[in-house]
Formats: C-alpha cells, sequence, structure tokens
C-alpha cells in the first residue's frame, strides 16, 4: 500500500479535530479557531482543506458516516452477502455504536438543522446513504421479498436504529439493546418466513 499524500493525511487530521470538537464543545462551539488549536495547525490551514462553517458541518457528517460505515465494514469482512444483515444487526442494535464520536456528532447536527437548511440537506445524505447500504443487505438475505416491503423494513430498522441510540444515552431500560434487537428482528421477520440469514450471528447482547 503506497503512502498517503500529504492533503489525504491533513485533511483525516483535520477531521479528527473537527470530531473532537465536536464532542467537547457541540456544533455551534465547533469553530474554525478552535479546530486549528485541536490539529495543531493555523486557521489558514483549515480553510486551505476544509473551507468554511459549511464545509466543516459537511465534514462532521462525513467523518460520522466514515465512523458508522467502519464499523460495519468490520464487523462483516469475509462474511458471505446473505450473511452481512445479521451481522449488521448485531451491529447496529448493541453498544458498538453508542459512543460520543457517532451520536452526539449526530445528536449536534440534528439539533442544528431545525435551524439551518444546508445541515438538514447534510443530515438527509447522510440517513440515506445508511439507508442504500443497508437495502443492499437486506435483499441479499431476502432475496424473494417485494421491494415494497424491503423498504418499510429498512426504514424501521434505520428509525429503530436512531432512536436506540437516543434511549441508550437515556438509560431507559437496562434491557434497552436486548430490546432493539428483538424489535429489529420481529420486523425483519415479516419479510419471508425462510429468509437466507436467521437471527443474530452472535445471540445479541443485553
Amino acid at each position: 500500500m503506497g503512502r498517503r499524500s500529504l492533503a489525504d493525511q491533513r485533511c483525516g487530521e483535520l477531521l479528527d479535530a473537527v470530531q473532537t470538537c465536536l464532542v467537547k464543545y457541540g456544533l455551534a462551539g465547533t469553530t474554525l479557531p478552535r479546530i486549528a488549536e485541536e490539529a495543531g495547525m493555523a486557521t489558514s490551514i483549515i480553510r486551505h482543506y476544509l473551507g468554511d462553517k459549511d464545509a466543516v458541518i459537511r465534514a462532521a457528517v462525513e467523518r460520522s458516516l466514515h465512523n458508522v460505515r467502519t464499523a460495519l465494514t468490520e464487523a462483516t469482512a469475509g462474511a458471505p452477502p446473505e450473511q452481512r444483515l445479521a451481522i449488521e444487526l448485531d451491529v447496529m442494535f448493541d453498544r458498538r455504536l453508542a459512543v460520543p464520536e457517532i451520536n452526539q456528532i449526530i445528536d449536534e447536527l440534528i439539533a442544528a438543522s431545525y435551524f439551518d437548511e444546508f445541515t438538514l440537506d447534510q443530515l438527509r445524505d447522510l440517513y440515506r446513504r445508511l439507508q442504500r447500504g443497508l437495502r443492499v443487505s437486506v435483499v441479499a438475505a431476502y432475496p424473494g421479498a417485494a421491494a415494497q416491503e424491503i423498504d418499510v423494513v429498512v426504514h424501521g430498522l434505520l428509525a429503530l436504529g436512531h432512536a436506540g441510540a437516543t434511549f441508550g444515552w437515556l438509560g431507559f431500560d437496562r434491557a434497552h439493546y436486548r430490546k432493539l434487537r428483538a424489535a429489529a428482528d420481529a420486523l425483519v421477520a415479516t419479510l419471508e418466513p425462510t429468509p437466507a440469514a436467521v437471527g443474530s450471528v452472535d445471540g445479541g447482547r443485553a
């Protein structure tokens, strides 16, 4: 594998700094000077590689998506396509995604999106990309299911995943993650009685 270019390295470092600032200060407090301080770089470098505040929001969305995709990709590495859905549900509905670098950043962006159309558009794009990836896994696991039924299940899984993060943070129920996974399994089971891949790979988590 070749060495990363200086631009790629700088962008990675800046994305790390954006992520850290969002967790520390929230979206409103994530300013270019703070990102520069966190990254140990001049503000002019931030503007050169990332751009203005809108570009920082885009970077935050991309980093959130990257964090989710990385968790899913690492978990499903080497798995046959028809088994990926069960593994992805294991990841979605346990504590692996319940970290500030994912949940807190997305919550900050959602709060900001009530007042900013650009942030709203970026978040819509993030969830649509997650939706498309999840749909691929559902189709692979349930190849005979009707497209409309698949769309309903994918929408439900995405909604469960989003609400589940909030309930988890609130400490809503000690058996929260187990119940979430059971709800996801019940939803998926509506597609076909004999799917290509059935149930949790690791039995779920309490």
